[in-house]
């Protein structure tokens, strides 16, 4: 939908200008940051409704993940450490710790999952950043380039 603004070097082309120029240089050079900084909020928008239907999975997983956690840590594995504390003939409170470990470490395994898909669907917000600092380099080469 929005194109993003590029400048090349052979598009600057450094100008001898006078005094009462110096006012309408500065007035178009604002404009065209005014006009980029439009194009990249326009971008990055449509990478963020690009990204919010692929991030429901991730932050799902990483909810998912948290409530197994914390439902590890309450009544469903006490259930588990009594059984193993019968089972291997342990203390109630070294039955009730194995299952504790074992919870927590299928809720770090499904928090993980969440957390790579998370990290995958962000970055797609790396086409923006370029652009944004490919348009910065060019802004700041073409300043650079009318001040010599």
């Amino acid at each position: 939908m929005a194109d993003q603004a590029t400048v090349t070097r052979d598009e600057i082309q450094p100008e001898s200008s006078s005094i009462g120029d110096v006012g309408d240089n500065f007035a178009s050079v604002a404009a065209d940051l005014v006009r980029l900084a439009d194009l990249q909020l326009r971008m990055m928008v449509i990478d963020l409704r690009k990204s919010s239907v692929q991030t429901t999975t991730g932050v799902t997983l990483i909810v998912a993940g948290m409530l197994t956690i914390g439902g590890a840590c309450a009544v469903g594995l006490a259930a588990l450490g009594w059984a193993l504390a019968d089972a291997w003939s342990l203390s109630p409170g070294g039955g009730m710790a194995l299952a504790a470990v074992a919870g927590a470490g299928l809720g770090v395994v499904v928090i993980y999952g969440g957390l790579r898909a998370l990290k995958a669907t962000l970055g797609i917000f790396r086409r923006s950043g370029t652009e944004f600092r490919r348009n910065f380099d060019g802004i700041k080469r073409s300043v650079a380039g009318s001040i010599n």
